[in-house]
């Protein structure tokens, strides 16, 4: 029979897998997919601990929300990266939320490397800097019909559900291979 810690897991897993395909897919983490996660997490935190169990998801919902949110005001992420760090925190606890924080920055930064590279040598250093980096993409307005999130969604190098995934991954398989 499942662990109460592998139980949450499996569902910590589902929850990022999904949110990860959708983004990479879309560019888009959808509220249905945050909200319920949030909510499923205090439910099963509040069933299996209490009120400490409570306490701790809504602690670790502030965590990731929070520190993700302030990436958001300066247009350093999407309002769909911030729902998804507040479920995820909601499920993990305020001090696997940061560690999750911690790993998803690094990754973020080898895999934002690695895109970089490939994408210079496939499209040639001109190219790249006129699509991504020169001052006219970043002011001039819209296509017909696309929205401000779409173009912003366009510049974006990597979705952030993909080293978040990944991240929660890993400081998940560390706490499990620990408790053995």
């Amino acid at each position: 029979m499942p662990t109460v810690a592998e139980i949450q897991a499996a569902l910590i897993f589902g929850l990022t897998a999904a949110a990860m395909i959708s983004d990479l897919r879309f560019r888009r983490i959808p509220n249905g997919l945050t909200v319920s996660a949030f909510i499923g997490a205090l439910v099963f935190h509040g069933a299996t601990a209490g009120w400490a169990g409570l306490g701790q998801a809504l602690l670790g919902f502030g965590t990731g929300f929070g520190l993700i949110f302030l990436l958001w005001l300066i247009g350093g992420s999407g309002g769909g990266d911030v729902k998804l760090m507040g479920a995820v925190g909601a499920w993990l606890g305020p001090k696997l939320t940061f560690w999750v924080l911690a790993v998803s920055a690094v990754l973020v930064s080898v895999i934002g490397l690695g895109i970089l590279i490939v994408a210079m040598a496939v499209r040639g250093p001109t190219k790249f800097r006129e699509q991504h980096l020169s001052v006219e993409t970043k002011t001039k307005k819209p296509k017909k019909g696309q929205t401000e999130n779409q173009r912003r969604s366009e510049r974006r190098l990597m979705p952030f559900a993909l080293p978040v995934a990944l991240g929660t991954w890993m400081i998940l398989g560390w706490q499990l291979l620990a408790a053995r």
